[in-house]
């Protein structure tokens, strides 16, 4: 995946699915439906059979379960309290924490093991917005492996079940989808619909990476979970975690290790799904479920507050890079007069060098306020933060939608002014060398 921009010259060296068991006495439950042998293998092989006895099986599966559930004294096993009450999950009481099995963990250190034959050839529908870096990735390791997979660019609506249908594919996968899935997709039995969930277990909404680096998480996750009515909290079937321990951008981050821990916990959901293994249900209680609904990153939540720290600065600006870029305030202060406008950033890098920038904020004719340019290099500019902190800005994006290098905002600004003097004092503002 293409980044935003570049490195950033700096004067200095930058840093650079087993079953839970929910309550004990739950545990034990099972629930057999009674179905013949030959009902099961067509259950498991859907395709193996004609349109009729598909409707029969359902029609059976459906008596079956309905009696099982009244027979139960604990109700239906895959019901659960609702998740969310005013947008919010609602979590159970807590238990202890040895009354819960450990959700299905991949290890993302772990060497790959090279198999490429296991289990039976399935036939898969990708459902995605684009067939980007991710999908295309998984897409390989799948068909690697002797797996069909019939890929869907951009359905919407019911267009989703439409091509299902005409695909009859043993599995779904939707590895890079924002959008709902009709519920007569999720709700077959036969069929689960995997939705690769760019967060840690229990984490919903859009923003998830975005979210994740603006507030410094040191440890992130990929989960991918069965298509449900609430968006990003269905049930379980496999998480990864990896450690967030570099200057990673949104698109870095993505492209790099979002995208090896997506195909290693697929691979696990479609083993554990041969195999008979269900989907751990979301509990918020569970101790290891700690991500939590995080609204869509807004315009407000994207604006820089040169205020700040520059590692703070620098950190909100690579949560939006490479989309959608945040906002952010630029002034060039030329013989006492001040010009300013605001730009998408792009490519954030923290000036190591304090003395450097306390010598350069001295030398300027007057006071440098957080926001202020106050060096150029290489095409960057560097902009001055809060507690005598600087940041280095790579690109820009203004008006015309594409990115430019940082230091042609001093010649856009400096083409603001009729004043052709303070123009080419613009032009001519301190650059930094080694």
């Amino acid at each position: 995946m293409l980044l935003a921009g570049g490195p950033v010259p700096c004067h200095a060296s930058c840093a650079s699915i087993p079953t839970v068991a929910e309550p004990s006495e739950k545990a034990d439950v099972k629930i057999d439906l009674g179905f013949p042998r030959y009902l099961k293998k067509m259950i498991r092989s859907p395709t193996m059979i004609n349109l009729f006895s598909w409707r029969s099986m359902l029609h059976l599966q459906t008596r079956a379960t309905r009696a099982a559930v009244t027979s139960s004294p604990h109700g239906p096993f895959s019901q659960k309290p609702s998740q969310k009450a005013s947008q919010h999950p609602v979590r159970r009481l807590s238990q202890q924490a040895s009354e819960f099995s450990p959700l299905p963990w991949v290890d993302f250190a772990a060497p790959d093991t090279g198999t490429k034959t296991t289990g039976k050839p399935r036939k898969i529908t990708f459902l995605c917005n684009s067939f980007n870096g991710l999908s295309q990735r998984l897409y390989l390791e799948l068909v690697s492996r002797g797996h069909h997979v019939m890929v869907h660019d951009n359905p919407r609506g019911e267009k989703m079940t439409q091509v299902v249908e005409v695909d009859q594919p043993d599995i779904v996968v939707c590895p890079f989808l924002t959008r709902r899935v009709p519920a007569s997709l999720y709700n077959n039995p036969a069929r689960p619909v995997l939705i690769v969930h760019p967060g840690i277990p229990g984490d919903e909404g859009p923003s998830s990476i975005d979210w994740a680096l603006k507030e410094g998480a040191t440890e992130w996750g990929v989960t991918v979970l069965q298509a449900a009515e609430t968006m990003d909290a269905g049930d379980i079937w496999a998480t990864c975690k990896f450690p967030v321990n570099r200057q990673a951008t949104k698109s870095s981050l993505y492209g790099k290790e979002v995208t090896q821990a997506a195909v290693l916990t697929v691979l696990k959901a479609i083993d554990a799904w041969e195999q008979g293994v269900p989907p751990t249900p979301l509990d918020y209680s569970h101790p290891e479920v700690k991500g939590e609904l995080k609204q869509k990153l807004t315009v407000e939540d994207r604006q820089v507050d040169w205020a700040q720290p520059a590692e703070d600065v620098a950190r909100a600006v690579r949560a939006c890079d490479s989309q959608p870029g945040a906002l952010g305030g630029l002034r060039v202060v030329v013989q006492g007069q001040k010009l300013e406008r605001e730009f998408a950033l792009f490519g954030a890098c923290v000036e190591c060098d304090s003395d450097m920038v306390r010598r350069v904020k001295k030398g300027r004719a007057c006071d440098v306020t957080p926001g202020d340019v106050i060096g150029r290099r290489n095409g960057a500019v560097l902009v001055a933060c809060g507690e005598d902190t600087a940041v280095w800005i790579s690109h820009l994006k203004g008006t015309g939608n594409f990115l430019v290098p940082a230091q042609r905002i001093v010649v856009d600004l400096g083409a603001c002014t009729s004043d052709p003097t303070l123009a080419n004092a613009m032009r001519s503002l301190v650059s930094l060398h080694g």
